[in-house]
C-alpha cells in the first residue's frame, strides 16, 4: 500500500462483486484496504490520481481504467457521496 501504485487497484470492482454474491467478509475487507488506499494516494494538482508514487504528478490513461471506476463503486455502495462528486472525471 505504501507504493501508491494503481496498478493493485484494479480487482477492486471484483470484490465489491463477491462480497455482494456472498455477504464474505474477507472480500470486503480487501476492498476497505484499497479504497483507504486511494484516500491517501498522491493526485496531481486537478485531482487525478498519480499513477504511482514513483512518477510523481503523472496520471496514465490505465491508472484511470483501473482506479477510478472502482472508487466511484466504493464510494456509492458505501454511501460516501463526497468521494463520489470528486472524481476528476465524469464517468456517467
Amino acid at each position: 500500500m505504501e507504493e501508491y501504485q494503481l496498478d493493485s487497484i484494479l480487482l477492486g470492482r471484483q470484490l465489491l462483486l463477491l462480497y455482494g454474491v456472498t455477504q464474505n467478509q474477507r472480500y470486503l475487507t480487501a476492498a476497505n484496504l484499497l479504497y483507504q488506499q486511494l484516500l491517501h494516494q498522491p493526485r496531481t494538482p486537478s485531482g487525478g490520481f498519480w499513477h504511482k508514487q514513483r512518477y510523481p504528478n503523472q496520471m496514465w490513461l490505465d491508472g484511470l481504467y483501473m482506479a477510478e471506476p472502482f472508487y466511484a463503486e466504493y464510494a456509492s455502495l458505501s454511501h460516501h457521496p463526497k468521494h463520489s462528486r470528486t472524481l476528476p472525471i465524469n464517468l456517467c
